[in-house]
């Protein structure tokens, strides 16, 4: 197991707030890293900000994702997880006996995550009735491709919902989707595509 000098994201956000342009890079670091689990196959399940270790290499901030004790595998065939485990503000609905885990379920957590650092405040869980309030709502300076990309990844179906839910509901994307949108939101910065995989954003 490796060990990790720095601090979690939830050390980091107890102190307050970050600003928007280091959140949006911890974000392509993390999806990043969850890409490399995911092309093995793993799903994390876990997400959240003190599973996220931000450590320094060569002066510069580099995020690690930590504690796999609840990942697992996409299981074919199967219609939900075997035990329904996650953290209650960042786990995706499937995680609470709706559907099987798979990628999206990671794209939830990371979403979830970066609403709580732009919001300074967690999620509403999943498994409530009530949605979480806008981010705007505690945060007025994410630009609206910010908030639509939170929106979007924290969206309560994984895929396509069904003719009475909105179009734009579904979550319905892979990390390289996310990653890519990353890429010019406030447009300072760019983060590097790991690798790629069809979806609709």
């Amino acid at each position: 197991m490796a060990c990790y000098e720095g601090e979690s994201l939830k050390d980091k956000i107890d102190r307050g707030p970050l600003e928007i342009e280091e959140v949006l890079k911890i974000a392509g670091q993390i999806a990043e890293g969850l890409g490399k689990a995911h092309k093995k196959d793993v799903i994390h399940r876990d997400i959240k900000p003190s599973n996220v270790m931000v450590t320094l290499h060569d002066g510069a901030p580099v995020v690690k994702v930590i504690d796999f004790g609840i990942a697992r595998t996409y299981k074919v065939g199967k219609k939900r997880d075997t035990v329904a485990m996650g953290s209650e503000n960042y786990a995706a609905p499937e995680q609470w006996g709706k559907g099987q885990t798979d990628a999206r379920s990671d794209v939830y957590g990371l979403g979830a995550t970066m609403y709580h650092l732009l919001a300074n405040m967690a999620p509403t869980p999943a498994f409530l009735p009530s949605e979480p309030l806008p981010l705007a709502n505690y945060n007025g300076a994410p630009s609206k491709a910010t908030i639509r990309l939170v929106v979007r990844a924290m969206a309560l179906w994984p895929e396509k919902p069904g003719p009475r839910q909105p179009v734009d509901s579904s979550r319905g994307a892979t990390l390289s989707l996310l990653l890519e949108r990353l890429q010019q939101i406030d447009g300072e910065f760019w983060v590097r595509l790991l690798y790629t995989h069809p979806a609709h954003w």
